[in-house]
């Protein structure tokens, strides 16, 4: 009998895939300062993982200006984060190439799962030398971003199978809390923020050094009891 094998690995991409969490704060303090500044007193607590429209809303509620034009800001503020992208030059954390190596060797595809919209990630990915994902899944996709489940049932129905064979690597509570949801397999990542995540199944303080045999035996093992 054929050793079974998960149907497709799907990867968030800022804090999980690239190390690019600071481009993000950079491109929202920029856009928070076009608005003036921060209210004073306001907390300046801001959460990982969120929506695109979750950041909009949490910087103009800090700036104490209305959003009038919803598209508008979230073009603005991408545009803003793609230059902070190229600025850096997105590192790939350690060990994910080499996994998604491992996983095209063996015939599992990868697939982009991302709060970013799918143009955006097009365009910060494409001066890679080797574009390594069978489909990118952005929240213009879907009508809920993450922490909902819907990105990631629509990356198992683009495949056409059971979210349950799809094994999802995520860095924050937000998209573990969406992976979970949706009945992937779910790795947490550095697991400061996924540990209060119930469901998770899987627990690494990053993958330099995780291989795709680990990560299947573990996921063999929660399907046989799931």
């Amino acid at each position: 009998m054929t050793t079974p094998l998960p149907a497709a690995l799907l990867w968030d991409f800022d804090g999980t895939t690239v190390d690019s969490e600071g481009s993000w704060e950079r491109a929202e303090m920029r856009w928070l300062a076009h608005l003036g500044g921060p209210r004073p007193g306001v907390a300046m607590e801001r959460e990982p993982g969120a929506s695109l429209d979750g950041t909009i809303d949490w910087i103009h509620e800090a700036a104490g200006v209305p959003v009038t034009d919803r598209a508008a800001v979230r073009r603005a503020l991408c545009e803003l984060a793609i230059e902070e992208y190229r600025a850096d030059g997105p590192v790939v954390l350690p060990g994910v190439r080499e996994l998604m190596t491992q996983a095209e060797l063996a015939g599992v595809p990868n697939l982009l799962v991302s709060a970013n919209e799918t143009w955006l990630l097009r365009r910060v990915i494409s001066g890679w030398q080797r574009q390594p994902y069978l489909h990118l899944v952005g929240e213009d996709m879907v009508e809920h971003s993450k922490p909902a489940p819907d990105l990631y049932l629509e990356a198992a129905r683009l495949l056409g199978v059971d979210p349950a064979r799809c094994i999802a690597f995520e860095d924050s509570r937000t998209g573990a809390t969406a992976a979970v949801a949706a009945g992937c397999f779910t790795v947490g990542v550095t697991g400061q923020e996924t540990a209060a995540v119930e469901g998770v199944a899987m627990r690494v303080d990053g993958l330099s050094g995780v291989g795709l045999d680990e990560v299947v035996a573990r996921w063999r093992a929660w399907s046989a009891v799931s």
